[in-house]
């Protein structure tokens, strides 16, 4: 303890206890203060008035030495108190005011306030308070100080780290550490920063210095936490980092709670459960910046990170931003313990890998989306290959294409309780544009696998501080008010404006300070990026142009191609556009402009005419430098070709893209291909020669719509349309797989004739050519046609005859080219055909075969199919448990594998299983949600009877009125499309309804069974018939009518039964009683 008066220590106040009466005044300054019950305090064993003579010669010794304390303390017979209109300076009361107003700093986030006030504090503070003092009433004030002082040091270590001020941190981690040297927290605090100081044999030193600790002091050993950190940063030395960016060199400013986010974030990936980071915010706001800095800080600890950029679609492939994951080191390397059959998969994104190792499998072309899924699978073992935390930052995210996005959703969807964090950055008002992310955000939205971070502008205070980093100069408050302004707090406009007006001041010679306050900075940031852009040389620049037509990013070897100068030349200009900040440099020679913002003012100054020949030249350049994987860069080459007119070039590149996504299953980006290339086709080629190259492009495009919209979707009908028209123009005949595909297009949507006619046509042509699996799927068309007709004998024929004729040598043709085994699909469906003829025991036994078949074949496709009819089958029957059973199956399998059109039939199906069960709302509102969802994909079959099935559960709670509304779009909507099969099930739901409905006219009601009972006898619909007879003859016995119905019943049934065997009679008359 130390006493001056007016800057002179005070003599003769050495004693321990007047110290610790002194410390006690001081410490209670605001209190008053009992004699009685200091005299308690300082001498408990003494009796009270011994106690008060102590202390009264105490407070004599205390004026005797110090007479000047009168001024500032009044003492009286019974209190203490200190005089409040005195100054007295005391080390504690500033170490208690610089906390307050720190605590209010950080209310405010004013971070540069509160590390200041905490600094402030921590020159105060000293380990322990008053040391010489051992009274028991310190003890208390004593461990709050100690606390006080460890949560300080703590809170000055975060904000250190925050701002990157490694060699601070460090400082006063040590001090925290003297504190309490039993604490882990504090030893990975410090581990940490060592490694962030790029210290790492410090970082494990301290680990073998808390490891010494626990185990001499407390006999224990560090937590698992701190031993991995402590492998993680052993392993430093095997993984390699990215260089800085130039942009790291400007310390980040303004950011500290949005990083203090990004830090909690971390911890709770590193618990196990994944996260999305989105940062969002405006162009140049710091985005990108932020999140380098980020990737930086993990990195230096010791974790895994990859990078990878999105740019404006400019021919990229589908996957882009997972390639370039992929590519990185640190990834790459994960690949080694891979086994082969992921590695077969990734290899779709890196062929590379098929030339490292020869015997690996060259990965077949993804036809199915169920192949999508495997590829999808292969992706997350990659990436999750590793037992650590693994950080992948994917930039501007609003420029991914679907296919990224899908797997991004499927990766968090399926591992929610991995330790990755994807953190992408989005700009404001892009989301729009990219409808794909915003559904996948909406999602996201619904779980807590999102964080999302909003960046603001920034402030006075910190535009000043940003420029002054920049330029290395104390601005003056007119130039930090002009600067503010013109910038409104945009960081990258801060940047560049501090930038342009240094290159520019400097020039003319004029003193930067005085410049930056008298010079008219440029309004728009396109006039900042210019004048930059004017301090470059020339041939700087004609690089830069070429770069700039290149893309957002180009490769050096695409340079020295496409620019005519040596190598030692370029390098030296590449090195003078990195200096001006205007580019960077990333892995493999691959450079990107530092901003698009750059990139599109470069663009906007070059004319059309230079544009054209550059386009050129870049097309030219990236044919001879990848000839040998130009179908990984089609995309790209057509771009350029079309861009520099050349028509033709720009259609076989767009055609080999569009192939190149399709062999990827990205048919969403190969779609756009298509497009591409028929709009040039009819832009650009001669009639003949354009209609034989539209043929041939819309054949393949044909297939890529099936498969990403469905049969039913209108563009697939049109295409389909079209391809015929030039079939008939041209001459010549469609082949096989394409007459199925018209085929199937025209049945899903009702034009049962047309259908039929392509299916007869398929048949001619098979027999012409004796092409026994083509005739099996023209067998199949017809089939399945007639069933949906309601003609069910011709349905039998033609479904037996593919059977008959099915070869199971030719089943890998069947999948390759028409995407389904026959053996399954015409079983499940004569199957369905057979109960109506009334068979229902040979039925469900086809049916079994049917379902057992698809399991051996793991076909998925062939599987969902047998999944959902099977169920459709038991709902037909009425079996509520196996419908059930069987639609659950269906639902899971089908979404697992990507199959709508089965999907959301089940969902109708198991949602009646459910209303049947007892779940009634719950059951309604699953119907309605899959007959909306069915619908959506452009089918119009099967949709009259899920129609009446909701009808019928309506009934039931009493919703008559929405019933026979849904019961009259059902009869129109079958009627109009000839959809024949379901026509009687119907009409005989119809009349079950109107009879419930009070007041119902019953001889109505028996029409409607009469008319559902000759229909299905039209189409030999026994099982249907013998229904309907069976409602209306206990109707009729319920309202004690004469016994016609009844007559009626003994016809039908001896009709229906005439061909069965004694079991099927058997159990027809078991299920009619049921």
């Amino acid at each position: 303890m130390q006493i001056s008066y007016n800057g002179q220590p005070v003599q003769g106040l050495n004693s321990s206890r007047l110290h610790s009466l002194i410390a006690y005044l001081i410490l209670q300054k605001e209190s008053e203060i009992y004699r009685q019950r200091m005299s308690f305090l300082f001498w408990p064993e003494s009796s009270e008035k011994q106690a008060r003579t102590n202390l009264r010669q105490l407070l004599h010794h205390l004026k005797t030495n110090f007479p000047e304390i009168g001024n500032y303390l009044e003492i009286s017979s019974q209190t203490m108190r200190w005089k409040s209109n005195t100054s007295i300076n005391i080390d504690v009361e500033k170490f208690e005011q610089a906390l307050k107003v720190a605590k209010d700093a950080k209310r405010e986030n004013d971070f540069d306030k509160e590390k200041q006030e905490l600094e402030k504090a921590a020159n105060l503070f000293q380990i322990e308070l008053v040391p010489e003092c051992y009274d028991e009433w310190i003890e208390p004030l004593r461990e709050e100080f100690h606390q006080k002082g460890i949560r300080m040091l703590d809170r000055l270590c975060e904000l250190c780290e925050l701002k990157g001020d490694y060699i601070s941190a460090l400082e006063y981690g040590q001090k925290l550490l003297t504190l309490d040297n039993y604490t882990e927290a504090t030893y990975r605090r410090l581990m940490r920063l060592f490694a962030l100081n790029q210290d790492r044999h410090s970082a494990l030193r301290m680990y073998k210095k808390c490891a010494r600790v626990l185990h001499e002091e407390l006999g224990i050993e560090p937590s698992l936490e701190t031993q991995e950190m402590f492998q993680r940063l052993g392993r430093m030395s095997q993984i390699q980092f990215k260089e800085s960016s130039p942009t790291i060199d400007i310390p980040l400013v303004g950011r500290e709670n949005e990083q203090s986010e990004m830090h909690k974030i971390w911890e709770t990936v590193k618990t196990g459960h994944a996260r999305l980071l989105m940062i969002c915010g405006e162009a140049g706001i710091g985005k990108t910046r932020l999140l380098e800095e980020f990737t930086q800080y993990l990195e230096r600890q010791g974790y895994i990170t990859a990078t990878a950029y999105c740019y404006p679609s400019e021919g990229n492939l589908p996957y882009s931003p997972l390639s370039d994951l992929l590519k990185t080191n640190n990834v790459y390397t994960m690949l080694t313990g891979l086994k082969d059959i992921w590695k077969t998969e990734i290899a779709r994104l890196l062929p590379e890998l098929l030339e490292e190792k020869s015997e690996l499998s060259h990965p077949k072309p993804l036809s199915e989306d169920w192949q999508k899924l495997r590829f999808f699978k292969a992706l997350v073992h990659t990436f999750l290959s590793v037992s650590q935390p693994l950080f992948l930052f994917i930039d501007d995210l609003h420029w991914a294409d679907p296919d990224t996005i899908e797997w991004l959703h499927y990766l968090l969807r399926s591992r929610p309780n991995s330790q990755i964090l994807i953190a992408t950055t989005v700009r404001t008002g892009a989301l729009n544009m990219n409808e794909s992310l915003l559904s996948f955000l909406l999602e996201l939205r619904k779980t807590e696998l999102l964080r999302e971070i909003e960046l603001k502008h920034m402030n006075p205070e910190q535009t000043i501080k940003l420029a002054q980093y920049v330029s290395g100069i104390t601005l003056s408050e007119s130039a930090a008010e002009m600067l503010y302004s013109k910038t409104d707090g945009n960081p990258l406009f801060i940047v560049e404006m501090t930038r342009a007006a240094l290159d520019g001041l400097k020039n003319k010679g004029i003193a930067v300070p005085e410049a930056l306050s008298i010079n008219p900075l440029p309004h728009k940031i396109q006039a900042v990026i210019q004048t930059r852009l004017s301090h470059i040389s020339s041939d700087a620049r004609r690089i830069l142009n070429f770069a700039a037509i290149t893309g957002r990013r180009f490769n050096f070897k695409i340079l020295q191609e496409g620019i005519e100068k040596d190598d030692d030349k370029l390098v030296k200009l590449l090195e003078e556009l990195l200096n001006h900040r205007l580019i960077r440099e990333q892995e493999e020679m691959n450079f990107d402009f530092t901003h698009e913002t750059i990139h599109e003012v470069i663009l906007n100054q070059i004319s059309d005419t230079r544009k054209y020949v550059l386009h050129r030249h870049v097309a030219e350049a990236f044919e001879k430098v990848y000839s040998d994987h130009s179908d990984r860069f089609s995309g790209k080459l057509a771009y350029h070709w079309e861009n520099a007119g050349e028509w033709r070039k720009a259609i076989l590149c767009y055609k080999l893209a569009a192939n190149t996504a399709m062999n990827l299953f990205a048919n969403e980006e190969a779609t756009d291909y298509f497009r591409k290339a028929l709009s040039l086709i009819k832009s650009h080629l001669p009639d003949s020669e354009g209609d034989k190259e539209e043929l041939q492009v819309l054949r393949r495009f044909s297939n890529c719509l099936v498969q990403c919209r469905g049969y039913g979707n209108q563009e697939v009908q049109k295409v389909g349309s079209r391809i015929f028209q030039l079939y008939q123009e041209i001459g010549g005949m469609p082949d096989p797989p394409l007459l199925r595909m018209l085929a199937i297009s025209k049945l899903v949507i009702g034009e049962f004739n047309q259908a039929e006619q392509f299916g007869m046509q398929l048949l001619k042509q098979a027999h012409q050519s004796k092409d026994k699996v083509a005739e099996v799927e023209a067998h199949y068309v017809l089939g399945v046609t007639y069933h949906w007709q309601g003609q069910f004998k011709k349905a039998e024929s033609h479904l037996k005859k593919a059977l008959a004729l099915y070869d199971s040598e030719n089943l890998s043709v069947h999948l390759s080219s028409y995407a389904q085994d026959p053996a399954v699909i015409c079983r499940i469906r004569l199957a369905m055909v057979y109960w109506h003829l009334g068979h229902p025991l040979k039925s469900e036994s086809l049916a079994g075969e049917a379902l057992e078949r698809a399991e051996i074949v793991e076909h998925p496709f062939t599987r969902s199919y047998a999944l959902h009819w099977f169920s459709w089958l038991q709902n037909l029957k009425g079996n509520v448990m196996k419908t059930l059973e069987f639609a659950r199956a269906s639902i899971s399998f089908s979404e697992k594998y990507y199959f709508p059109y089965f999907a959301t039939q089940s969902d109708i199906l198991y949602g009646w299983a459910l209303f049947q069960e007892g779940k009634e709302e719950e059951g309604i509102q699953r119907m309605r949600e899959g007959l909306s969802r069915f619908r959506a994909t452009g089918t119009e079959v099967g949709c009259s009877y899920y129609r009446a099935l909701i009808a019928e559960a309506l009934t039931i709670t009493g919703t008559f009125d929405q019933s026979l509304v849904l019961l009259k779009e059902a009869v129109k909507n079958g009627e109009k499309i000839g959809e024949g099969w379901s026509t009687a099930t119907i009409l005989r739901i119809k009349a079950k309804v109107l009879n419930q409905k009070q007041g119902a006219n019953f001889s109505r009601t028996e029409k409607l069974f009469q008319q559902a009972i000759r229909i299905a006898r039209q189409n030999n619909d026994k099982i249907t018939a013998l229904m309907a007879i069976n409602e209306l003859r206990e109707i009729t016995q319920v309202k004690d009518r004469d016994n016609k119905n009844g007559n009626l019943y003994d016809e039908i049934f001896e009709w229906a039964v005439k061909d069965m065997s004694s079991r099927e009679k058997s159990w027809l008359k078991s299920f009619l009683q049921s």
